[in-house]
């Protein structure tokens, strides 16, 4: 019996340990001398393999011949799809010297029946695939707050005085301590005073410095245990309408417990984020905010949050966050006269970290100088913040990023008619245009001008090409295009797919700018077929999720995160995801191709 056969990664390690252990009583080693066929094509396959050492390759015999299909490499498995109705799909032939394990096709056919996980691995579905690498999509954000209790915060031991202390030796007392409150003593009863009391005291009431602190203390002292949900202590503050509580122990008061320590302790879920942009008075504020929602996107990925649903929360962060910048930026006179519009991925809630900023401004009346102003301002605030410029200098604080809603119309259809690739870029940026700060009313006449080329079928065919003008990530002998500098996720399989969706999208009318909102409701039209549309989801998540794990771990190592991931370097199943990714890419190019009659 062999021992060794590796169980840790999809799909085996679905398995049960008396299902593995049925595996290898039936698992042998098989060797193939290069140029072997291992499995004839319609023939029926003796069972599953997978490559031990080796190389193999899986070929397609058609009507214009024999042609390569793909690759097997170590850890790959191979002549599963066809074992069923015992007829391979393909043939396969070792490329190499090459050493096999090969499972018994009854054993493999009982594993499959008893195991629904194994079996929805091996439908061929790319959405089975996905979840084995996402098992965790459902754990909620906000678990961490729901379950974390008071005593696991760092809390202070308190402030005591008596209530017949002075303010003047209250307020000595707290600032030695580097105190906000103290907790005033009278009899048997404990109430709470802060340094909004005293100053309170003394400024509006006009009490002496040597007045007595209990008549301004507030009784009876609001408290929440130790053992406590952080949650409670929250609901606790908001019903009473208070920003501290104290925190009680068996035996008695231990500390004092502040919404500032709260929001310390979650500064990075996105509920707590977004009340801190909310409070944000200035741009220095919004530093630290920044970088809490770099760390909030590793955490929530590392707990296999659902690539669309991290970034619909990380686009909805990032506008908030420059709706705030907006409103510290600009002119109030201006803000009901200009729309801030995030563009590209920003715009449809995919750009997971900051790789670059695209953003443009739609104004209401022409720029003076007080708007240029504001627009340089703004660009150099979101510098600070971690978004670094964009390379074709998108940004508000290019001119020719700012223009009223006459302009941006004329700029349309001209950049339509030129039919050059810079041109159709635009174009793309501003079909996927959310308005994220001042009036979003103005965004309006550029959707009906982009609205109005969808019926110019010379227009449609001509931007749709741009999808197609990439090079496809497989070589012609079927396996992944990679080199030292691995493989661009963004030109050979995000772009296309992205940019595909995006055209039929906008021939179909459709106005939402995420892609997956947009192939569901292509879906939903009956432009795309329900499976066609949902391995599109899922290609664009594993793409996405691909980039984000190497873009972190660029991070990590203080490079600058770019698009290319190594093949090589990948587990067996996020190299099998990836590869089934771009097929779903280059079927997405087929159907654009007949679509259009390119």
């Amino acid at each position: 019996m062999i021992s060794e056969f590796d169980f840790s990664e999809a799909p085996f390690s679905f398995l049960t340990a008396e299902q593995q252990s049925l595996l290898r009583r039936h698992l042998s080693l098989e060797y193939f001398p290069a140029g072997t066929i291992i499995v004839k094509v319609e023939s029926a396959a003796p069972g599953l393999y997978r490559v031990m050492k080796g190389h193999v390759l899986a070929f397609q015999h058609q009507a214009q011949g024999r042609q390569l299909f793909s690759d097997y490499h170590e850890g790959d498995l191979f002549a599963a799809y066809g074992l069923p109705e015992q007829r391979a799909h393909y043939e396969y032939q070792a490329a190499e010297d090459s050493i096999c394990y090969l499972l018994n096709r009854d054993v493999f056919l009982q594993l499959l029946d008893e195991n629904s996980a194994l079996q929805a691995w091996f439908s061929g579905a790319l959405e089975h695939k996905s979840r084995g690498i996402q098992q965790r999509d459902d754990l909620p954000e906000l678990a961490g707050m729901m379950l974390s209790r008071v005593g696991e915060i760092r809390l202070h031991q308190p402030v005591w005085v008596n209530a017949h202390a002075t303010i003047r030796e209250v307020t000595e007392k707290m600032q030695a301590a580097d105190a906000d409150a103290a907790l005033a003593v009278i009899g048997s009863d404990t109430g709470i005073v802060t340094r909004t009391d005293l100053l309170r005291a003394l400024t509006q009431h006009n009490l002496s410095p040597d007045s007595a602190i209990g008549p301004i203390a507030s009784y009876p002292l609001i408290a929440v245990r130790e053992e406590d949900f952080l949650m409670q202590a929250l609901l606790t503050m908001t019903r009473h309408r208070i920003d501290r509580v104290a925190v009680t122990h068996e035996d008695g008061v231990m500390s004092l417990l502040g919404m500032n320590e709260i929001l310390s302790h979650f500064s990075t879920h996105s509920h707590v984020i977004t009340l801190r942009i909310a409070r944000a008075q200035q741009l220095s504020d919004l530093t630290a905010i920044a970088s809490d929602m770099h760390r909030l996107t590793a955490t929530l990925y590392q707990h296999g949050v659902h690539m669309q649903a991290l970034g619909e929360l990380i686009g909805a962060l990032n506008a908030q966050l420059m709706e705030r910048v907006f409103t510290l930026t600009f002119p109030v006179d201006w803000q009901d006269d200009c729309c801030l519009l995030a563009l590209g991925s920003e715009g449809r809630h995919e750009q997971l970290l900051r790789t670059d900023q695209d953003n443009a401004l739609v104004l209401a009346r022409d720029p003076d100088t007080a708007l240029v102003q504001a627009a340089e301002a703004f660009s150099a605030a979101l510098l600070q913040l971690g978004f670094p410029p964009c390379p074709g200098q998108i940004m508000v604080n290019n001119p020719y990023w700012r223009r009223t809603t006459e302009k941006w119309s004329e700029s349309i259809f001209r950049w339509a008619e030129q039919g050059e690739a810079e041109a159709f870029m635009h174009l793309g940026l501003l079909s996927d245009a959310r308005a994220v700060a001042g009036n979003a009313s103005l965004l309006n006449p550029i959707e009906q001008t982009m609205k109005q080329l969808a019926s110019n079928k010379i227009f449609l065919r001509a931007i749709v090409a741009e999808a197609l003008a990439f090079q496809s990530a497989f070589t012609i002998f079927g396996r992944l295009r990679s080199d030292r500098s691995g493989i661009d996720l963004k030109k050979g399989g995000i772009f296309p797919l992205v940019h595909g969706i995006r055209v039929l999208a906008l021939e179909a009318g459709i106005r939402t700018s995420s892609s997956f909102d947009r192939i569901e409701r292509l879906r939903e039209l009956n432009i795309l077929r329900s499976k066609t549309a949902a391995n599109l989801k899922q290609a664009l998540s594993v793409l996405m999720r691909l980039r984000l794990n190497q873009q972190l771990s660029d991070y990590r190592f203080a490079e600058a995160p770019d698009n290319a991931v190594y093949p090589e370097r990948m587990r067996y199943l996020d190299r099998e995801l990836l590869r089934d990714a771009l097929r779903v890419v280059e079927q997405l190019k087929e159907l654009l191709k007949s679509r259009f009659q390119l």
